[in-house]
């Protein structure tokens, strides 16, 4: 694709496992940070440690190497939405050629938070804008139909967590959390469009719950452990096909979506 840097942005749930495996820090020094420096103190070392960035270099299947960069979270949740977008567009900014496509932000959330933190829908405003815009912005939404102690049912006013994404003409591809494939292929075709047609992109990751009641809007989860089971088969990705070729698998006609501002400027 392209890409040179992945920036990432995270809550601090997770946060250690994506230091060990995706920015490849050594688990000594995670667990070091475990350990309290100062003997003399009495506080502790405290949850310092889940809100801290990480560097590093992730390799992949194709023996390509990509600089992981997570960026500090300096409070919970949706704080660092802002932090890495900007620091995106400063590395961009840096870079003279294709600039756009080897600087990748990616910002993962949980279901209640993208729904309910106003930050979130602040960062997002400004995805078209000249001066603010990345060339898209990649969303995962690991959705576990719960926000700490808050129920689903009052999570949200709207059917999924991901509906405040629908103001801005871009894709939400929903997929069962059960079934890895199924979830890299989504993930997959959300970063082939990213990088096709520099605009924002969202997968919801949806975690299956044995607890989860018969509900019509939660009634697809249940209906298929897989989406490929649902409607026409999805395509299988042998030899990691262009991203081109994947999104025409998906959507033969499949074209950008119109900003809404260009929209009702043509109707008038």
């Amino acid at each position: 694709l392209g890409a040179i840097e992945l920036v990432m942005g995270m809550s601090h749930r997770g946060r250690l496992n994506v230091m060990a495996h995706v920015a490849r820090r050594p688990t000594q020094e995670i667990f070091a940070g475990f350990e309290d420096v100062d003997p003399r103190s009495v506080l502790g070392s405290g949850d310092v440690k889940y809100h801290m960035g990480a560097t590093g270099e992730y390799t992949t299947r194709s023996g390509g190497k990509v600089h992981i960069h997570l960026v500090s979270n300096p409070s919970h949740l949706e704080a660092v939405d802002p932090v890495t977008v900007g620091r995106t567009r400063a590395k961009q900014d840096r870079t003279a050629e294709r600039a756009r496509d080897k600087y990748l932000p990616l910002l993962v959330h949980g279901d209640a938070a993208f729904a309910g933190q106003g930050i979130l829908a602040e960062t997002m405003n400004y995805a078209d804008l000249p001066g603010y815009t990345v060339g898209g912005t990649i969303h995962v939404i690991v959705n576990n139909l719960l926000g700490f102690t808050t129920s689903y049912t009052e999570e949200h006013s709207t059917r999924f967590a991901a509906c405040i994404a629908r103001r801005q003409s871009i894709p939400i591809f929903h997929v069962n959390g059960e079934d890895p494939e199924a979830v890299i292929w989504a993930v997959q075709l959300a970063v082939d469009y990213r990088q096709t047609f520099q605009q924002d992109a969202t997968a919801v990751t949806v975690i299956a719950r044995s607890t989860i009641p018969s509900s019509p809007s939660l009634f697809f989860i249940r209906r298929s452990k897989s989406i490929r089971r649902s409607g026409k088969s999805m395509p299988t990705t042998p030899a990691q096909p262009g991203r081109k070729s994947r999104l025409l698998q998906f959507a033969p006609n499949l074209k950008p979506l119109k900003n809404k501002r260009e929209q009702s400027s043509k109707s008038l």
